[in-house]
Parts: C-alpha cells; sequence; structure tokens
C-alpha cells in the first residue's frame, strides 16, 4: 500500500466515524480535502462547532486547528486566515487574556517573540520602549524578568546582547541587590563572563572590587 492509500484510508476511516454519530460531514467526500483536514472537521463537529467557518480545501489543517480551537471559546480567527498557524495561535492566546498583540502583528513580529509580549501584557509589565524585532523570544523573555525584578533593563535590552548575557546580567543584580553598599552598580552583559560551569564571575568598574557569584544554573 503506497503512502497516498494510507491517507486515503485515514480519511475514509474518519468519515466513516462521523456518520456513525449521524453528523453530517459530506462535503469532506470532496478529494480536495485530506485526511488531517478532514480530522479537523470531525473535531468540530463533534465539540458542536460550526465548521462551515473553516470548512475549505483551501485552508491547510493547521490554521482549520486553530481556528476550532478559537471557536470552541467564541474566538473567530476567520478575519486572520492571511497570518499562519503560528501568529493565529498568539492571537487566540492574547485574546484569551484580554490583550491586543495586532499592532506588534501588523509591525511584524514572528509567533515566538508574539508569545512572550502576550506574558508582559498579561502581568503589566510596560516592555513597549525595550522592543525591537531584532530580539528573540528569549530575549524579550529575560527583559521580562528584569522589569519584574525592578531592574533598569535598558542596560542590557540591546541586540548586541544575547539572551545568555542577558540573563546572567539579571542573575548577577539578583546577587547584588542584597548587598546595600552595591546596589548602585549595576552588572551589564559586557562586565558579566563566565568563570566555570557553575559559576558566575561579575566584575565592577572603578574602585569597587570584583564580585564572584557563587550561583548553579
Amino acid at each position: 500500500m503506497g503512502e497516498q492509500d494510507v491517507f486515503e484510508k485515514l480519511k475514509r476511516e474518519e468519515i466513516e466515524h462521523v456518520r456513525q454519530q449521524g453528523l453530517a460531514i459530506s462535503c469532506c467526500e470532496d478529494e480536495a480535502y485530506n485526511w488531517l483536514q478532514v480530522k479537523e472537521i470531525r473535531k468540530g463537529l463533534e465539540a458542536g462547532i460550526d465548521t462551515s467557518v473553516y470548512q475549505s480545501p483551501d485552508i491547510p489543517w493547521e490554521k482549520m486547528r486553530e481556528i476550532r480551537r478559537g471557536l470552541k471559546i467564541g474566538i473567530n480567527l476567520k478575519p486572520y486566515l492571511a497570518f499562519d498557524e503560528g501568529v493565529l495561535r498568539q492571537i487566540r492566546k492574547a485574546k484569551e487574556a484580554n490583550v491586543n498583540i495586532i499592532p506588534y502583528i501588523k509591525a511584524g513580529y514572528q509567533a515566538e517573540q508574539l508569545e512572550k509580549i502576550i506574558g508582559a501584557l498579561e502581568k503589566g509589565l510596560d516592555i513597549e520602549p525595550y522592543l525591537t524585532k531584532r530580539f528573540l523570544g528569549v530575549a524579550i523573555r529575560e527583559i521580562c524578568r528584569g522589569l519584574e525584578e525592578g531592574i533598569d533593563v535598558s542596560l542590557y535590552a540591546d541586540p548586541k546582547y544575547n539572551w545568555q548575557q542577558m540573563r546572567r546580567s539579571v542573575w548577577a543584580w539578583s546577587a547584588i541587590s542584597t548587598f546595600p553598599p552595591m546596589q548602585a552598580v549595576f552588572l551589564t552583559p559586557d562586565r558579566c563572563r563566565r568563570s566555570g560551569p557553575d559559576w558566575r564571575k561579575a566584575s565592577t568598574s572603578g574602585s569597587m572590587r570584583s564580585l564572584c557569584i557563587r550561583r548553579r544554573i
């Protein structure tokens, strides 16, 4: 049995499964639908969803899945079909969280970046001044962590630093903030150097002595 025959068999099984439940799925007998699209329509019908919203062989099954998940909680994602499934997923999550990410989508941010932006907006963090599309999602996460800890993130919210360097700055600040005489000194990624797998060495500027922070990853 060839690959195409296997897919056709799976499609017929999906259609038969729905028929056994007394649900109408005649549209999916169209050979233009693949078995994964039929599966998403079947799941929608079983959930009592109006599957006509995404019943089209032109809609990839991944997008069908996100539309179905949205409809299940009362969110219609069809107006956003121009975006890929990853962005559709983030739009759904943003609507669930009651935050607006459409401006960031229009600005060209990708799904993994949008995920971290949603987290920041949910927490009420003022991340807008530090955002750039040059940051990976993990870098945006480290900026959010800094904002939560009250750090002046402008000192490391710079695309020239990678997210690991940003994280070391957050760790260094967390450590030195427990020592009142040193609270005015911020350790930028340029001053944070790895000195072994289980150590972080942060050297301060001027007359301040080096501070070695022993911290497990």
